[in-house]
């Protein structure tokens, strides 16, 4: 016998996009939060190098947008990048009043770190912890809204021409979920790789419900790989050693210490990413921050820190074998600027969404940006729609039982990085 649960809106996820749409979303909805992990977990609290927003004093709106435009390698939607640049200091002076522990400077100003792409420093940050830091930020506002369900969503339910919520599995088994509006929220697709830099829930299961319920997807061959995760230790997931290291002027060097990226691009260690990455996997390959200042690791860069040394590594006295790994997915399901998918009463945001503000490649910083904005957005849009009911949630889809996964899960991620990776 399964349960069932009536709200005014469904979120499936907890990152970023997630809880933002949740924060945004009028006092008076009843909100349901559908989290597959412990609350707040998935990709989200590994963001390192921050959130892109033109803060800077030598910084613009519109050089955030030719930044991201040239990064996207001639598909970027240039409404989507002008929204994006264009509301993401808001979005950031936001968390920060929220009480988001962002890093300032000697004069409390906003610190700005350099990543990759960025034509200026643009990237706000907490040291190189700062998805953590919007996270617990964004739990310690959103918890007191939201009804919290630990479960799996297992299906989009769709009806009279829309979506009217979901089913998912918890512990006491099939739960309905009548919603208004439905937002997935899921995150990306790194975990389907041999190796990423994201936890092996991020499996790309977002993309299949919105599939499976007739929404479009679009973009999804767009995978970006980290140039820089390190090339040790056993596993799928990999530490990533966030660029903006380099941007404090760590450098990349093949085995025999030459910096090679030069050869590349002009803008050498913080050329894109998609650029970086297929020179960094052309040959074994290092980063070396032997030259940098000790305090300079250890004020900006603990978490790297502790897990090189994890990894038995000393970055003042051994350069540290890198190579690219699955990071994020640039394409997804398909929205508008509110998030809204083909499907009515679906929306979808974050990494699992394509609004088309990143093209081909995206920005560093802009994927923390890009949940924050448009996950606001959708709360609006959401506010803005006629409340509705349906008369009947759908059956629950049939649940077969299968213990041959585990072997084709392995076959799944040999078969991902063999034909989808960085090499094609």
């Amino acid at each position: 016998m399964s349960a069932s649960l009536r709200a005014d809106v469904l979120i499936v996820g907890a990152g970023a996009g997630g809880l933002f749409t949740a924060l945004h979303l009028p006092d008076d909805l009843d909100v349901v939060v559908l989290d597959k992990g412990a609350w707040g977990e998935g990709s989200s609290p590994w963001a390192q190098g921050g959130v892109a927003a033109a803060l800077g004093p030598d910084d613009s709106v519109e050089l955030h947008v030719a930044d991201t435009v040239r990064a996207a390698a001639g598909h970027a939607d240039l409404i989507a990048a002008e929204v994006l640049c264009s509301e993401a200091p808001s979005c950031v002076l936001e968390l920060a009043e929220l009480g988001c522990a962002f890093d300032r400077d000697p004069q409390g100003r906003l610190h700005l770190a350099h990543e990759g792409g960025q034509s200026v420093a643009r990237s706000v940050h907490a040291g190189d912890a700062s998805g953590a830091a919007v996270m617990a930020t964004l739990r310690r506002h959103a918890l007191p809204r939201v009804r919290h369900l630990r479960a799996m969503c297992i299906a989009v339910a769709e009806s009279e021409g829309r979506c009217a919520g979901a089913w998912a599995l918890g512990d006491d088994g099939p739960v309905g979920i009548e919603a208004g509006a439905t937002v997935l929220a899921t995150g990306g697709v790194g975990g389907l790789f041999p190796a990423t830099t994201n936890p092996p829930g991020a499996c790309g299961d977002g993309l299949a419900l919105a599939w499976e319920a007739g929404a479009a997807l679009s973009d999804v061959e767009f995978v970006q790989f980290h140039p820089t995760a390190l090339a040790v230790g056993e596993g799928t997931q990999r530490l990533l050693v966030t660029e903006a290291l380099r941007g404090a002027g760590a450098h990349v060097v093949d085995e025999h210490g030459h910096r090679f990226l030069f050869e590349h691009h002009p803008d050498g260690e913080l050329a894109p990413r998609d650029v970086v990455a297929r020179a960094i996997a052309s040959r074994r390959s290092f980063l070396d921050c032997r030259h940098l200042a000790p305090e300079v690791l250890e004020r900006g860069f603990p978490t790297v820190l502790a897990g090189l040394r994890r990894a038995g590594l000393d970055p003042s006295r051994d350069p540290i074998p890198v190579a690219p790994a699955a990071h994020y997915l640039v394409g997804g399901i398909t929205t508008d600027l509110d998030g809204r998918t083909s499907l009515p009463r679906l929306y979808a945001v974050g990494e699992c969404a394509n609004t088309g503000a990143h093209g081909a490649n995206r920005l560093a910083g802009n994927s923390l940006a890009e949940a924050l904005v448009f996950g606001r957005r959708a709360a609006r849009a959401i506010a803005s729609q006629r409340r509705s009911r349906i008369k009947e949630l759908p059956p629950a889809p049939s649940l077969g039982a299968d213990a041959g996964w585990l072997p084709r899960w392995s076959e799944l991620r040999a078969l991902c990085g063999r034909c989808l990776g960085l090499q094609r």
